[in-house]
């Protein structure tokens, strides 16, 4: 006391204006503070209007701790109290934070505790103003019981984790070690929650490293939360690890616990995974609730392991878990994938045997997949079997019934299918309408088209863009693009905007008749209002050119969009491409990839290669190369067509050592080789050697070194498991003739023909060939004769065959002769 009065005097002056309220306060009705702290006020009066009359010291620490130890057994005056002084400019330190912590939390106050813990968060923007230990360290000096400090903690933890810091409750949880108290198993698992719905499994292993620090054990629910966590961030194996250590220290797997790691093997498409792990729980009697089975059965469904699935549904009747509509429209949606059409229908039969709701689910599974196997027929049939059936005909299934109808052009059928759901109380809408007005189309009946077009707008279903673009591509498919554009003039005044598409087929059609000013007009109409900026119109009005067969006006018109600005889609530029290719003009086709990648549009693969192939079949093998280099600097890899290209077109100028270089560049890169790499090599090496015998070296020597390659290709062949077809045996069977290994050659034909491959011209033109060099004359005319008797028609090559080493066979003079022209 003696110390207390000599504190300086520090009382606020009465007059002025007390400081703003940083919060309101919630608990207005706390209990007044007695007559030693403040002036009694009246129950209209809020308690922080109160005018204080208070000495200066009693406003210091000391002073505030006595008053609220002085409220220890009403800890809702405390807080009151506690707020007060903050309003009041008072700035709490860690002794009065305490103090009040204390008190809430010995009258076991979790929720006033959180409340307290959030606040001082917001104040000091995220954190404490002091640590955790020394809070909790102020509380033990204080002779706090166990209880409450586990209480505070929870509430602490809680608080934090309220407030999205789970970092700041991770480290918290870890100082428990040295805080010296355990925690309860209900605020770990608590914790572990949060983090693994937040995404923070690296916290979560720092919680369950915690908990051993504590000698604590964790329960089969702390292990279900950690496995949903590793699940979820696709650590499927560490899940599984997980379930091994929980054998090991004896905690058994619950419901919940299968629940989590089925879903998590499927989430992660490990579906077969799933299935063993159902086979293993079946064994301990485990039987899990049915969401659990559908979403395995779904997932081998759509990986095509139907017969698994099957195997679930058998084990789920034995135990009596009861499939539903979902079970078996998996199970059939998944045999109609794999083709077992009879087995989805008898899915489909067993579903309704069990009284399992009939809805269009099943059905519509049943009558797609009888269209997308071209089985239009066996769909209609289908359908009108089950619209003989007691099944409830909603607006979905008329839809599909419809659809068929249309696709099979029997429209009469599918007016008298809308004829019967109106009178089945179903009015029909927009999609109903719209399937009707494609039907119509599609077979050319522009006149019934705009009859149901104009009865929508009666009964007031209003067409959206897709029904109004069915119907313009109607009209120009079938020449009316003046009905077309008054289309487009119906849009507009009734508020639907054209989109681009709409223009796109008007403009294809009016490219198409060759009226490519009104085309024109048209486009530059719409580039003016701002619709054409995309590459779809550009596009269409340089394929409609090329399918025109008007390469020259397509690339005229490719350079003018180009240089108006306007884009041209990958599609066209290809198409257009090709054609240069085709046509030899290579140097206009570089420009048009050059305009490509200026414009920034890479081209694919496909279009690089025909220009590649260009360029080989020419001999300029240098602008090859550096195309096929470009298309690797672009990231476009190329793949065995573009190299076997390459290589065909260095073989065909005796470039063998570059054409061998692509060919082990092609291995080293992992491509997988195919047939036709093999037997451009082949073919590469022949020629080589052939001609290098020729010109400088002992035929001996060339034969010998041929065969050693011939052998060493052969057997790259055979490992990789690549049988040759109908070129490559004629290349082989050409080969072992000018090595002069007729036995090979004939060993090589009857196993081509064992395969079931038979020789065509080409094939002859070798053995013919390869007899005549060797002086069988009477053998290559035998040949000949078998080539005739099996229908095979000699061709120019043979010809000149015959006339070179004057061959005739006897059955020659009835065949009819190909002209030299």
């Amino acid at each position: 006391m003696r110390r207390l009065r000599q504190l300086p005097i520090v009382l606020p002056n009465p007059a002025a204006a007390a400081p703003p309220l940083r919060r309101s306060i919630r608990w207005a009705n706390a209990a007044v503070i007695e007559d030693t702290v403040f002036q009694e006020v009246g129950d209209k009066q809020n308690l922080d209007t109160a005018v204080p009359r208070l000495p200066a010291c009693r406003l210091s620490v000391p002073f505030v701790v006595c008053v609220l130890r002085k409220f220890r057994r009403k800890p809702c005056a405390a807080l009151a109290s506690f707020k007060v002084f903050e309003n009041l400019g008072f700035r709490h330190t860690l002794c009065t934070f305490a103090e009040l912590v204390r008190i809430l939390g010995e009258a076991d106050r979790r929720n006033r505790l959180v409340e307290v813990f959030s606040d001082r968060f917001v104040v000091s923007q995220g954190s404490l103003d002091f640590g955790v230990s020394a809070l909790f360290d102020v509380l033990r000096c204080n002779s706090t019981s166990t209880d409450t400090l586990v209480v505070v903690f929870g509430a602490l933890v809680k608080a934090y984790t309220l407030c999205g810091m789970y970092k700041q409750a991770t480290e918290a949880f870890c100082q428990l070690p040295e805080l010296g108290f355990v925690p309860s198993m209900k605020l770990c698992s608590y914790l572990m929650n949060c983090l693994a719905e937040n995404g923070n499994l690296h916290m979560l292993l720092q919680v369950f490293d915690t908990l051993e620090m504590l000698g604590m054990h964790p329960d089969v629910y702390m292990f279900t939360i950690l496995i949903k966590a590793m699940c979820q961030e696709g650590k499927l194996d560490e899940a599984l690890s997980v379930l091994n250590v929980m054998k090991e220290v004896g905690v058994q797997l619950d419901q919940i616990t299968c629940q989590t790691v089925l879903e998590g093997m499927c989430a992660n498409e490990r579906p077969d995974l799933a299935y063993l792990f159902l086979e293993e729980i079946a064994s301990e009697g485990v039987i899990l609730p049915l969401v659990s089975y559908n979403k395995v059965i779904s997932r081998l469904c759509k990986k095509n392991r139907v017969e698994e699935a099957e195997n679930i549904l058998e084990y789920m009747k034995k135990n009596g878990v009861h499939a539903d509509g979902f079970s078996y429209c998996c199970l059939i949606q998944g045999h109609c994938g794999g083709g077992n059409v009879v087995r989805a229908l008898d899915l489909r039969e067993e579903m309704i045997s069990k009284g399992i709701r009939k809805d269009h689910v099943a059905v519509s599974i049943l009558i797609q997949c009888f269209c997308k196997r071209g089985m239009a027929s066996a769909a209609l049939h289908y359908l009108n079997k089950v619209r003989a059936s007691e099944i409830y005909h909603d607006k979905i299934l008329y839809s599909i019934g419809l659809d068929i109808y249309c696709k099979l052009g029997k429209m009469s059928e599918a007016v008298n299918l809308l004829d019967e759901m109106e009178s089945q109380g179903i009015a029909p809408d927009r999609i109903h309408l719209t399937n009707l007005i494609k039907g119509f189309c599609k077979n050319c009946d522009i006149i019934n088209a705009e009859k149901v077009f104009a009865g929508m707008m009666k009964i007031n279903v209003h067409p959206d863009p897709v029904t109004f673009n069915i119907l313009a591509k109607g009209f120009c498919k079938n020449g009316f693009v003046d009905k077309a554009s008054d289309l487009v003039l119906y849009m507009i005044n009734h508020g639907v905007q054209p989109t681009e598409r709409t223009y796109h087929l008007i403009i294809d059609r009016l490219c198409r008749e060759n009226k490519l000013e009104e085309a024109e007009k048209l486009f530059m109409s719409l580039e003016e209002k701002g619709i054409g900026q995309k590459s779809l119109l550009p596009s269409a009005m340089v394929s409609a050119q090329i399918e025109l067969n008007n390469t020259k006006e397509a690339c005229a018109l490719f350079i003018w969009l180009s240089k108006q600005g306007h884009l041209v889609n990958e599609i066209a530029c290809s198409k257009l491409v090709s054609e240069l290719c085709n046509k030899g003009d290579l140097r206009t086709a570089s420009m048009v990839i050059k305009t490509m990648l200026d414009r920034h549009i890479t081209p694919d693969k496909i279009t690089y290669c025909k220009l590649i192939g260009a360029y080989s079949r020419v001999g300029d093998m240098t602008n090859a190369k550096i195309w096929f280099e470009d298309m690797r600097k672009r990231g476009v890899s190329p793949d065995v067509v573009v190299y076997t290209t390459l290589m065909n077109g260095y073989c065909k100028v005796n470039f063998l050592h570059e054409a061998c270089q692509l060919f082990r560049e092609m291995i080293e890169r992992g491509i997988p080789v195919d047939v036709h790499a093999f037997t451009v090599i082949l073919d590469g090496h022949l020629k080589a050697n052939h001609h290098l015998g020729w010109l400088y070296r002992d035929k001996k020597e060339c034969i010998s070194e041929m065969k050693s390659k011939f052998l060493i290709l052969l057997n790259s062949m055979k490992e990789m498991e690549i049988k040759p077809d109908i070129v490559c045996y004629t290349v082989l069977i050409d080969g072992y003739f000018k090595m002069e290994c007729v036995q090979a050659a004939n060993r090589l034909l009857s196993e081509m023909i064992a395969r079931g491959i038979l020789p065509d011209a080409c094939t002859y033109t070798a053995l013919l060939c390869g007899y005549c060099h060797l002086g069988q004359i009477g053998k290559a005319e035998m040949l000949l004769e078998e080539m005739i008797l099996k229908g095979v028609k000699p061709d120019l090559v043979v010809l000149s065959v015959m006339a070179r080493w004057n061959l005739s066979p006897k059955l020659f003079q009835s065949v009819d002769l190909p002209s030299d022209t």
